[in-house]
């Protein structure tokens, strides 16, 4: 298993967000989600080390009554220029799989996302001009599933090296992760839990932007959106040491853990 990011949206420090992001409790999956007030979308970019042609991906979803048309995942190369491979709801709760945003080479009914609601959206997508292949799972259950298609929108490199999640008001996602590679399996509806530092650990040598090493912790322990006006500093040959808040959840499998 390659898994190589996760998220939970509980801070705003792992994505190049617009700046009408906002952070929500309201309806939050788990802990916070994350909303727009306006359009915008997050992205990551992919290590050069780690782009690959396949990529597996899950997300939570939230979409309100009236939501309009608004693309889940956008899988992008040639330093995210190309927009390749999109999934997209509709309206009317149908998906549309596109390539370059525009043709349709995956489609479902209407009806087929429910508003109001949780889901968990999976996609596994192979990125090339003749031998592509995708499969979307809503919840778990296959509603797309196509191969031998034309997955490449122009553009020169073979490989992924973007991920973004558009949003739009109406709007939440939550419990992101990206696995890379061939033969990848599917997760399923992860959660994802932030925890935060919170007491002295064993060893405290970095200098605070308080001017001591007394109470490191109390310096990078913020939730939500981060605080720039205080911070530790490294310092040669030493380090600091925190505790850490206990999981939430207590059962189930720790699939990867994301230091940030």
């Amino acid at each position: 298993m390659t898994l190589v990011f996760i998220d939970g949206f509980n801070d705003l420090e792992s994505y190049g967000f617009s700046s009408a992001t906002v952070l929500s409790t309201t309806n939050a999956r788990y802990g916070t989600s994350v909303g727009w007030t306006g359009s915008g979308n997050a992205r990551w970019d992919i290590p050069v080390d780690q782009q690959s042609d396949t990529l597996t991906l899950g997300i939570a979803v939230y979409g309100a009554t009236g939501f309009l048309t608004n693309s889940i995942f956008d899988l992008r190369s040639d330093f995210a220029v190309t927009q390749h491979t999109t999934l997209m709801v509709n309206g009317d709760g149908s998906f549309n799989l596109r390539r370059g945003g525009v043709t349709n080479i995956g489609t479902t009914v209407a009806g087929t996302f429910t508003p109001d609601i949780w889901h968990y959206v999976e996609m596994q997508v192979k990125l090339h001009d003749t031998t592509g292949f995708a499969i979307v799972k809503l919840d778990g259950t296959t509603i797309i599933n196509v191969t031998g298609v034309d997955t490449k929108n122009a553009g020169t490199k073979t490989v992924y090296d973007q991920v973004r999640i558009a949003g739009s008001p109406g709007w939440l996602f939550d419990d992101f992760y990206i696995k890379i590679g061939a033969g990848e399996t599917f997760l399923g509806p992860i959660t994802v839990e932030t925890i935060y530092p919170n007491g002295n650990g064993n060893v405290s040598g970095w200098m605070g932007s308080d001017g001591n090493s007394t109470d490191n912790y109390l310096l990078v322990d913020e939730p939500g959106v981060p605080v720039t006006t205080d911070y530790v500093r490294g310092v040669a040959l030493s380090k600091d040491q925190y505790t850490l808040s206990d999981l939430v959840h207590t059962d189930g499998n720790i699939v990867g853990i994301c230091h940030v």
